[in-house]
């Protein structure tokens, strides 16, 4: 939770910025998400889980767009 604390306060962390390493969770959800829609046969719940996998994702993606990547 310190990348919340980061978000609400980027100036005590000094300048908001972070690794390309945290988009991998991005990634990863996404592929769980898109796993679990493609399977050849219907499990109850799937459809569900696999809907507000796609939300986190969505989430954490937008949450890292507005902490800037650092270049330099």
């Amino acid at each position: 939770m310190r990348w919340l604390q980061v978000l609400a306060s980027p100036t005590a962390e000094g300048p908001r910025c972070t690794g390309t390493g945290w988009f991998a969770s991005v990634m990863g959800t996404g592929i769980i998400a898109t796993a679990g829609a493609t399977l050849p046969r219907t499990i109850p719940g799937v459809a569900t889980l696999t809907v507000v996998a796609w939300a986190i994702a969505s989430v954490i993606l937008v949450a890292l767009l507005v902490v800037v990547p650092c270049t330099g």
